[in-house]
């Protein structure tokens, strides 16, 4: 059973992602919500966009934990990750390092990457009256073998929980 309020949340905030991923015209072959505390890059390789939740806790006065024990009806606050990997170019056997335009190229999807998540969330999030929001720090990742990826995180609590 979904937290109350959260698994709405997480559904609209993947649909605004993929919606945004789509009218860039940047193409992935995965876009969903996804559990765990660290994501699998299993479909990078064609593009890789997720949503998923990364904790809860919590708060009477948002964004801030509760600094007293939570009652029973205590809003809860939540901290979500907005993501996407994609591979890049990298050695590979006998081949060469890459270039220097392959890797400005890897480095300006990325940051079209951070831009368009960005986007995502502030048109999701930020549109509606019923949540708080503070949009916390973009991290980028990588490369891990030949995986970029960057993620938002973002913390939300909705008014009446």
């Amino acid at each position: 059973m979904a937290l109350p309020g959260v698994w709405a949340l997480l559904t609209s905030l993947r649909e605004c992602l993929c919606n945004e991923i789509e009218a860039s015209g940047r193409k992935v072959c995965f876009c969903a919500i996804v559990p765990g505390q660290q994501t699998i890059f299993e479909y990078a390789a064609g593009g890789q966009a997720w949503v998923r939740l990364a904790n809860v806790f919590p708060s009477n006065d948002f964004p801030a934990p509760a600094g007293t024990e939570a009652k029973c009806y205590s809003p809860m606050a939540w901290q979500i990750e907005v993501g996407i990997a994609r591979c890049v170019p990298v050695v590979n056997g006998q081949q060469s390092p890459p270039t220097a335009e392959q890797q400005t190229y890897a480095a300006e999807v990325q940051a079209a990457d951070m831009e368009l998540m960005r986007r995502a969330i502030a048109c999701c999030v930020a549109s509606d009256d019923d949540y708080s929001y503070l949009l916390g720090q973009y991290t980028p990742l990588g490369p891990v073998g030949d995986i970029v990826s960057g993620s938002w995180t973002l913390l939300v609590q909705k008014g009446d929980d």
